[in-house]
């Protein structure tokens, strides 16, 4: 576990990852190096959250990385494996 992040950890928060559709109307560069244009590919965050909340979002969101659909789509797969 990373330094940077166990402070939140250790706090009592909840770490939840979402991801967010958006379309490369302009060229974008994905984490893997490849360039996206003219069609979709998803933003990756995380939602630190204290767990009495519930569904609002009270605390952070940290970016991490956008991926292609095809990335995404391979992520999700392997979650539900």
């Amino acid at each position: 576990m990373s330094t940077e992040n166990s402070w939140r950890l250790e706090a009592g928060l909840v770490r939840d990852v979402r991801y967010e559709k958006r379309f490369a109307i302009f060229p974008r560069i994905c984490a893997d190096g490849t360039k996206v244009w003219m069609k979709n590919y998803f933003n990756k965050f995380e939602v630190w959250n204290h767990p009495a909340a519930g569904e609002q979002t009270l605390g952070h969101t940290d970016y991490i990385e956008s991926i292609t659909e095809e990335e995404y789509i391979v992520r999700k797969l392997a979650e539900t494996l």
